[in-house]
C-alpha cells in the first residue's frame, strides 16, 4: 500500500503568521487525489497542486488558519487515494500549533471615580485594565486608552506598567484643574496584542467616572439702582 507523509511547515501560526505551506509526499504518485481527501482542523487547505519536478509524488498547498482559533490545528490525508496499480492509499497526518485567539479585556477599573480640585496634580488618576492572557510588552503594542466624552487637557498620561504576569495594564495619568464638568466618562481600549502577537478584541468599558473641576461662581445684586435719605 502507497504512503504519505504530510509536513506543514510551520511550527507555529498566530495573527502575526496566518499560514504556512504544507506537503503531501508520496511513496508512488497518487491516483484520484484531492483536497475532498483531506480533513482539516483548526483552518482550511487551499491551491493544492503537484509541485513541478516532483513526478507527481510531491503535492503542495498553502494551510490557513482560522481566526479566533487556539490549539492544535492538522491536516489528515483519508485512505480515500490509491496508486497507479490500484492499491488504497495509507493515511497520513501533521500538526501545527495554532494560537490565533483574540485577548479580551476583563476587567477596567478607575481608581478615583469623581475628580474634583482636591485630585488635582501628578498621578493622581489610575486606570488598571485586566487582559485575559498575558500581552506583549512590546512598546508598540502598548494598550490605547480612550475616554469618551474627551477630556481634552484634564488628563495627561504619565506612565503605563504592566503586572501579574503581564496580564495587567496600568495607565497613570496627571489630572490638571481644567475647569470642567464631565459625567459618565467611559474608557475603551485598543492596540495591544498578546504574547503570541494577536490583536485584542477592542473593548468599550462599562467603568465610568466623573470629572468636575470647574469653579463655582456666585452672582451679586443689589436690587435697588440708588439709595439717598428717602431710601
Amino acid at each position: 500500500n502507497p504512503t504519505v507523509t504530510v509536513n506543514i511547515v510551520d511550527a507555529n501560526l498566530n495573527d502575526g503568521d496566518t499560514s504556512s505551506l504544507v506537503t503531501f509526499t508520496f511513496s508512488e504518485a497518487p491516483t484520484g487525489f484531492s483536497e475532498a481527501d483531506l480533513t482539516v482542523v483548526g483552518g482550511a487547505v487551499s491551491g493544492l497542486a503537484v509541485k513541478d519536478g516532483s513526478n507527481g509524488l510531491v503535492y503542495e498547498a498553502t494551510f490557513t488558519a482560522d481566526d479566533g482559533f487556539s490549539g492544535a490545528g492538522s491536516v489528515t490525508v483519508g485512505t480515500g487515494w490509491t496508486d497507479a496499480a490500484g492499491n488504497t492509499g495509507q493515511s497520513g497526518a501533521d500538526t501545527v500549533a495554532i494560537d490565533r485567539g483574540n485577548a479580551t479585556v476583563t476587567n477596567v477599573v478607575a481608581s478615583d471615580l469623581l475628580l474634583t480640585d482636591a485630585d488635582t496634580g501628578a498621578g493622581k488618576l489610575t486606570v488598571a485594565v485586566t487582559f485575559s492572557e498575558a500581552m506583549s510588552t512590546d512598546g508598540a503594542n502598548t494598550p490605547v486608552l480612550t475616554f469618551s466624552p474627551a477630556v481634552g487637557s484634564t488628563l495627561t498620561l504619565a506612565s503605563g506598567t504592566w503586572s501579574a504576569g503581564n496580564t495587567v495594564y496600568t495607565a497613570t495619568y496627571d489630572v490638571a484643574d481644567a475647569n470642567v464638568d464631565i459625567d459618565e466618562v467611559s474608557v475603551a481600549v485598543s492596540g495591544a496584542k498578546d504574547a503570541a502577537g494577536n490583536a485584542q478584541a477592542t473593548h468599550t468599558g462599562a467603568v465610568e467616572f466623573g470629572i468636575d473641576t470647574l469653579n463655582p461662581t456666585v452672582t451679586v445684586n443689589i436690587v435697588d439702582a440708588n439709595l439717598n435719605d428717602g431710601d
